[in-house]
């Protein structure tokens, strides 16, 4: 149990980082990042991290649960999100950001899964 704990912690401290950012009060972004479509930008990548550190935590965990179980979470998280986001000044819900989070997520989890299969069969052929 302690092993799974561990393993999913660094992905439940991203989810609740991801969560704070996502309950402040709209604020102007630096010059760099102000440009169309940088908010989506932004959700994908900060998602993205996210399916990485589910993919990651359920490898080291070991787990033997079906691949998308992770990706749902996400999708029911990034919903919530976006729901509450409508009582958040100067924010509103937006489906196009739920897609987002989850076309990111999706995106972190497949590119950690090809570096976790690239680094086993590296190993394989080490032996």
């Amino acid at each position: 149990m302690k092993r799974v704990f561990l393993a999913y912690l660094p992905a439940v401290a991203w989810a609740a980082f991801v969560l704070v950012v996502g309950g402040l009060p709209a604020v102007r972004a630096p010059s760099f990042f102000d440009f169309p479509g940088a908010d989506k930008v932004a959700h994908f990548g900060l998602y993205g991290v996210l399916g990485a550190l589910l993919l990651v935590g359920r490898h080291l965990a070991r787990s033997r649960h079906p691949g998308a179980w992770p990706l749902l979470v996400v999708a029911i998280m990034a919903a919530g999100d976006e729901a509450r986001q409508g009582a958040v000044p100067g924010r509103s819900p937006e489906v196009t950001d739920w897609v987002t989070d989850v076309l990111g997520a999706g995106a972190g989890f497949l590119v950690a899964g090809t570096l976790l299969r690239s680094k086993e069969r590296g190993r394989r052929d080490e032996s």
